[in-house]
């Protein structure tokens, strides 16, 4: 957790300022107020034109004829991104500090991995800090800039074996200068490589024998380790699964079962757990799990679905490979013919941008026009949790910042990562990121997550804050983490995320971790708000477990695929107010929380979905008298059911049943 910071404000009242700030004397003071209509008009932020930008100077670089020896000019380009941001902090010592000075890559594919002094995913290839505030990354004009987070291997591939299949296994050996611990992903001809794995259904799954709690975190916290958790579930994942006889055909094969994985779906598959393999007994088809499940942080005593990766034995499908660590062997299937281009990952963070303070934060610092790929994947690294959600994250990525003021990620394609696209963690004041696009990433595209002392987040300043995230393409997210969004926040506060495009995502596209502070969000979106959290957010320097107000408007949701509700309030959020939105399938949900305003929205065919069972168009679950379902109103929203006799027909709300239990 944050270490405790004062606050300006003097603590000399501190006794007073808590007995005020909880307001328990507002959860009986239910009032149903007449709907006036609105005075003010949400007004939507425009991204202005890009400019070209106002360099005092620039530095070339060019890897096909740049030289780390050059000076950096068009003509004398250097050849590393590296050694161009330490020419940039000399120029510093000769400038002024508040001069903008511009790297400007030529095109080409920059392996970063070749100066990477570190494999963390929270410390760059390209590592910026304080020093390098008022500085630009970009490509040079139109030219394709694509930093690579692998090696490219040029390698001697021999026959290894003719499948029975009629398939050919070939294998290389891997130069010594490769870190095997972090080559888990092979990209080939730009592609996703896959692992020898199989799905199948199991027979039992082996329960618990212990309570793992909160230890498998970092830091090692969670509600649902808690003395009295939520329904009584505390924090529990299987040890094992057994399978049906003739469901593992090659089990007894096995020659090295601890390099295989387990991903496994959570038994409601909310979520998902990768496991490490500890043992297998083969003569009962049992898979005994190691360490694992902490990429989920409710927990379950069984699971769903599964599948088993790097093993071996299980070759059986053109594109598959595996890596004998012991032999420094790479295994590979083609199809009818050899790929071209064989890429294996070897760090996770591309671009860290982090001050050393919130007091000394990096500043001014803009990244545009490039391409990031190809990095290795971050699924069994250190989770935690962040609040009160059934949700754990990796505070790691592709594109890092902590301790920043002020900057701009614009134009940019994040594809085929391993990792979150990007990661704002603690302090981030003033970040944009517009017009960039995500695509086939492992975990979530953009990670929002603050820290707090306890529920004490009004001293301690350690949470993004003023984050613009607009006129984005988000798409084939969470690869292999089920429990990811396009957009996750979690304690931070003021964020706005207007204009994006977000589909074919396993989960929520905005997953709205807790009530921390208001958020102002255009896109389909799942809320929560378990935990509370003290704060300014209602009156400044006023610390207090009441909400600023978030708003949800003029979206359109597609509720397809196996959801529910286009916008669901789950466990306990308030202080909502949505509008204008018009939404395709699934009804409005509204679950252990209060004091939500919903008006002009429009539903299409909300009859044909819901948990509730079809034919609700509200569901306002749990009302209890002075804890929830108070302060409520629902105001001119139109209903087109799909059961009504007449095709299309517009109706109130008042027609549609609206459970309540």
């Amino acid at each position: 957790m944050a270490g405790y910071i004062a606050h300006a404000l003097p603590k000399t009242n501190w006794t007073v300022l808590s007995q005020s700030a909880f307001q328990m004397n507002q959860c009986n003071n239910i009032s149903y107020n007449t709907h006036q209509p609105l005075n003010r008009i949400e007004s939507f932020k425009i991204i202005q034109e890009m400019k070209t930008t106002n360099c005092y100077h620039r530095v070339f670089v060019y890897d096909s004829n740049g030289s780390d020896l050059f000076d950096g000019t068009f003509e004398r380009p250097m050849k590393t991104i590296q050694t161009a941001v330490s020419l940039t902090r000399i120029l510093r010592t000769v400038h002024d500090n508040d001069k903008i000075l511009c790297i400007t890559i030529r095109g080409g594919i920059y392996y970063l991995d070749t100066n990477a002094t570190t494999t963390s995913s929270q410390i760059g290839a390209i590592t910026l800090t304080t020093n390098d505030s008022n500085l630009v990354i970009e490509n040079y004009q139109n030219e394709h800039v694509i930093l690579n987070g692998g090696t490219l291997l040029k390698l001697q591939w021999s026959v290894h074996v003719n499948t029975s299949q009629g398939g050919t296994i070939m294998k290389a050996q891997i130069p010594s200068c490769i870190n095997l611990e972090q080559f888990n992903e092979l990209y080939i001809d730009g592609l996703y490589a896959k692992d020898p794995g199989f799905s199948y259904n199991v027979s039992r799954w082996l329960p618990p024998t212990f309570n793992k709690g909160a230890s498998v975190f970092n830091s090692p916290s969670n509600l649902w380790s808690t003395d009295s958790p939520p329904y009584d579930n505390n924090y529990v994942v299987p040890r094992g699964l057994i399978v049906n006889n003739g469901a593992l055909p090659h089990i007894g094969n096995w020659s090295k079962p601890t390099t295989g994985f387990v991903h496994a779906f959570h038994s409601d598959y909310w979520g998902s757990w990768f496991f490490e393999i500890a043992s297998i007994n083969s003569t009962q088809n049992t898979i005994v799990f190691g360490r694992g499940s902490f990429q989920e942080a409710r927990g379950a005593a069984s699971g769903g679905a599964f599948y088993v990766v790097n093993i071996f034995e299980e070759f059986d499908s053109p594109n598959e490979w595996f890596l004998d660590k012991d032999t420094r062997t790479l295994y590979f299937m083609p199809n009818e013919t050899m790929p071209q281009v064989f890429v294996i990952s070897q760090i996770s963070c591309l671009i860290s941008i982090s001050g050393s303070s919130f007091q000394n934060s990096a500043e001014n610092i803009s990244i545009q026009g490039l391409t990031l790929t190809e990095t290795s994947h971050t699924y069994m690294r250190d989770y935690m949790v962040p609040s009160g959600d059934d949700w754990a994250v990796h505070r790691g990525g592709t594109l890092y910042l902590i301790n920043t003021k002020n900057i701009t990620i614009t134009r940019n394609i994040f594809i085929q990562l391993g990792s979150n696209g990007m990661t704002l963690i603690d302090y981030n004041y003033a970040t944009s990121i517009m017009l960039n696009e995500f695509v086939w990433l492992a975990d979530s595209a953009i990670i929002l997550v603050g820290s707090t002392n306890g529920i004490d987040g009004f001293s301690v300043t350690s949470q993004p804050v003023n984050t613009l995230i607009q006129s984005n393409l988000i798409h084939e997210t969470g690869i292999y983490i089920k429990q990811s969004s396009p957009v996750l926040i979690a304690v931070s506060r003021s964020v706005s995320i207007i204009g994006n495009l977000m589909f074919n995502i396993p989960r929520a596209a905005i997953n709205v971790n807790d009530g921390f502070y208001e958020t102002s969000d255009h896109g389909p979106i799942n809320t929560w708000d378990r935990q509370p959290f003290l704060s300014d957010a209602v009156q400044s320097s006023l610390p207090s477990v009441w909400q600023h107000k978030s708003f949800i408007h003029h979206n359109t949701l597609f509720n397809n695929y196996n959801s529910f509700y286009p916008i669901d309030h789950d466990d306990g959020s308030c202080f909502y107010e949505d509008s204008d939105n018009f939404q395709v399938y699934g009804d409005k949900k509204h679950y252990l929380g209060h004091s939500q305003l919903d008006h002009q929205e429009i539903n299409v065919y909300p009859d044909t979905k819901s948990s509730q069972g079809t034919g609700v168009c509200i569901a306002d679950q749990a009302p209890s008298h002075g804890s929830s379902s108070w302060n409520e109103t629902w105001i001119a929203n139109t209903f087109i059911l799909y059961t009504s006799p007449i095709f299309g027909i517009a109706i109130q709300m008042i027609f549609c049943n609206i459970f309540s239990i």
